[in-house]
């Protein structure tokens, strides 16, 4: 056997293998051999049917699996060699059947084995948020909207009050956009959460009423389906309701089980501050592996990337949190992260590598320990799979080398 590679742009390896013609005889004899001991035919006792008869019959199967069989070969011992480490599923672009040997070409992604360099000393310009009085008042403003008693209401809908009705959209043509029609929608009046149009058509007015007007949404309006066009917005009001929001701190407080107001602000403000902890680390990872990025440009291999394409979009269907029914849409929506998210994981990874990072047994089996006490039964069983044991080994060795990266990180603030 021989071989040749070539390593193509974002890490893609095409591998050209071949075989003598002696050495693919001598691995088709051994299919043929293995298929006489097996093949059934009349007038024969198993393992005497004639070769002769059984290559008339199966010879193009004989072939094909001796060609699998030399690959798979020829594949294991490249591998062994060169040691790749392989991102994608191997795929046999091209067979080459010569006079003299027969030639394979197999493509595939590998991962790449880069050195990351400029990681000594990190430069960020980062700024935390300090929770204030207002950032409380607010929060608590929002929570008290939230769990405010929503009466019918008769009579001119005001400013705080909530409309139940039915919407439609025209475009410029007069023809109805289908994915623009809502049935009992509610539209809050609060300034500042709706659009001013929205308010000043129905301000005033009544359940039963009907308001038709034309808006041109803004080019930067963050829905695509409306931005920068010109439509017609026709409003059934079918109902008008009131919001009743407790305006005694006291009484709010108590009626959530805290022992006076203070109690409520207390608890918010460690809440609000927990959420700006975890932004701020979120950013802090976010400009630090941006920082090395600069410092280290290159692409990922393109199966990484894909993969962290669907581990996202998978995250974000099985949350809910799904925006377009279209998977091409959240690919396309998605992609830029996900390229990130490949990158990251390359420069956490080999990192690690340069620095000996690893991941301890004891580490490993406390977090299992972990699993094994979880409440879910379906979530123990998780705690014998093998492959969620080298999922938590790669946590632990990312959250150590991202420990090892942030102590030589400097934070400025310009």
């Amino acid at each position: 056997m021989e071989y040749n590679f070539e390593e193509k742009e974002n890490w893609h390896v095409v591998l050209n293998i071949s075989f003598t013609n002696e050495e693919f005889l001598t691995e088709y004899k051994r299919v043929l051999q293995e298929l006489k001991n097996e093949v059934k035919m009349d007038g024969f006792r198993p393992g005497k049917v004639p070769e002769n008869l059984i290559e008339s019959k199966y010879k193009a199967q004989i072939e094909e699996e001796t060609e699998e069989k030399l690959i798979q070969k020829g594949f294991l011992n490249v591998l062994k060699e060169k040691e790749f480490h392989i991102l994608s599923r191997p795929v046999v672009s091209k067979v080459e059947k010569g006079i003299e040997k027969i030639n394979f070409i197999v493509e595939f992604d590998v991962y790449p084995q880069i050195e990351i360099k400029n990681y000594e000393k990190i430069t960020i310009d980062l700024k935390k948020k300090e929770v204030d009085d207002d950032m409380i008042q607010n929060n608590i403003k929002l929570l008290k909207n939230l769990y405010a008693k929503v009466e019918d209401k008769d009579g001119e809908i005001e400013l705080g009050d909530i409309a139940i009705v039915d919407m439609s959209f025209k475009d410029e043509d007069g023809k109805e956009i289908e994915d623009l029609s809502y049935k009992d929608f509610s539209i809050e009046l609060t300034e500042g959460e709706i659009l001013p149009i929205f308010i000043e058509n129905l301000k005033g007015k009544k359940k039963g009423d009907k308001v038709v007007f034309d808006y041109q949404y803004p080019d930067d309006y963050q829905d695509e389906g409306l931005r920068g066009k010109k439509v017609n917005i026709e409003i059934h009001i079918k109902e008008v309701k009131r919001k009743s929001v407790e305006k005694d701190d006291e009484v709010f407080a108590k009626n959530f089980g805290f022992e006076n107001f203070q109690s409520l602000k207390d608890i918010t403000r460690k809440r609000l501050e927990n959420d700006i902890n975890r932004e701020y680390d979120f950013e802090k990872e976010e400009k630090v592996i941006d920082y090395i990025i600069k410092e280290n440009p290159f692409e990922p291999p393109k199966s990484l990337v894909q993969m962290h394409l669907e581990s996202i979009i998978n995250s974000l269907k099985n949350s809910g949190r799904n925006e377009f029914d279209n998977d091409e849409k959240l690919k396309e929506l998605y992609l830029n992260y996900a390229v990130w998210r490949a990158k990251r994981e390359i420069i956490l990874t080999r990192i690690s590598v340069q620095e000996n990072i690893k991941a301890t047994e004891e580490e490993i089996e406390e977090e299992i320990k972990k699993i094994k006490q979880h409440p879910d039964s379906r979530v123990r069983q998780m705690a014998e799979d093998e492959g969620v044991r080298e999922e938590i080994e790669k946590s632990i060795v990312y959250s150590k080398t991202m420990d090892f990266i942030n102590n030589r990180v400097e934070i400025v603030q310009n």
